[in-house]
């Protein structure tokens, strides 16, 4: 039997680079103005992403990043660029986001952008953050706004049967949702050509 539903995007990760050879940058906490719900360390899962690429080298700081910015110190860290920025609620569904990525050897803006999100969940504002930042530094499309689709197979509590999970996720593993709970083999899980769907083998 050939089935399929509705998901997102694949997500593909090609680490290219050895560390020694990764972007040294800063990605400063961003500033959040609004009555966000969810706990959620933007900058933390920015780096993470960034990081998880093997195209980067980042690192996180404590402090807001301040006008004028001290260019000196994250020079002497040879830092080559650093990442500040503001997420505002406008409503439960959207944020608004501006980002700012300064050159720290000529101190100028890289890139300066406002951005609105109507996805309003948090992690995937981050992810999508993920992505600007990629493309602006690199001049490449990223995949960190994108969704895992993976199968688990476990024994049954009452039985020897075997329970077959089809599970979508955030491209790091979180947010994790089962699609399809069967004893009968999940197999080949594969996208349409949109993006949009995925099917599979029983």
């Amino acid at each position: 039997m050939l089935a399929s539903f509705s998901a997102n995007a694949l997500l593909e990760v090609n680490i290219i680079k050895s560390k020694e050879d990764s972007f040294p940058i800063v990605i400063a906490p961003f500033e959040m103005i609004g009555n966000f719900q969810e706990d959620v360390d933007l900058a933390k899962i920015i780096r993470e992403n960034l990081n998880r690429s093997g195209q980067f080298d980042a690192k996180s700081t404590n402090q807001l990043t301040t006008s004028p910015i001290d260019f000196d110190f994250y020079l002497k860290h040879k830092k080559d660029a650093i990442v500040f920025g503001k997420i505002r609620q406008k409503s439960s569904n959207i944020n608004h986001a501006e980002i700012y990525i300064y050159d720290v050897l000529t101190q100028k803006p890289l890139y300066v952008k406002k951005l609105a999100f109507t996805n309003g969940a948090l992690r995937r504002t981050a992810h999508a953050l993920s992505d600007v930042i990629y493309y602006a530094l690199l001049g490449q499309k990223g995949s960190f706004n994108t969704k895992l689709s993976f199968v688990t197979v476990s024994n049954s509590n009452n039985n020897d049967k075997r329970i077959y999970r089809l599970i979508i996720s955030d491209w790091d593993g979180m947010n994790e949702q089962i699609i399809i709970k069967d004893d009968d083999p999940i197999l080949s899980p594969a996208w349409s050509s949109d993006q949009r769907k995925i099917a599979y083998v029983s």
